[in-house]
């Protein structure tokens, strides 16, 4: 009995995606990981859909979030990632929000701070 209840777990395991193959559309070739477009700023620029690593060594860095609207479901994340106290600020488009908050009320200031948001379609909230 033990024998055959082994033999069918497995039968079934055989026939399930693999953790990996879910992470990399199948292929079965992952880490297991999900990979995530990254961008890097050292001066003004427009973040990406994914990872952005920002340097504020130099001065204050303002980082322009690209639009919520027609991208919902959509993750920016930015991380601040020097030691200094220098200012990385924001600008939305057309004048989106973050958890119905301006852009102009917040912003990374400590070394290794960070922002998630999550596009709702229409504006940003916080993941």
């Amino acid at each position: 009995m033990r024998q055959l209840l082994i033999s069918i777990c497995c039968a079934v395991l055989l026939c399930l995606p693999s953790y990996a193959d879910s992470m990399t559309g199948g292929g079965g070739t992952g880490t297991g990981g999900e990979v995530m477009p990254v961008a890097n700023f050292s001066a003004p620029g427009t973040a990406i859909f994914g990872m952005n690593f920002v340097d504020a060594t130099a001065g204050a860095i303002a980082i322009t979030i690209p639009t919520a609207v027609s991208n919902s479901g959509h993750i920016v994340e930015v991380k601040k990632i020097d030691t200094t106290n220098h200012v990385i600020s924001f600008i939305m488009s057309g004048g989106q929000t973050v958890d119905t908050v301006s852009a102009a009320n917040f912003s990374l200031t400590q070394s290794l701070q960070e922002l998630s948001i999550i596009s709702s379609g229409a504006n940003f909230f916080v993941k």
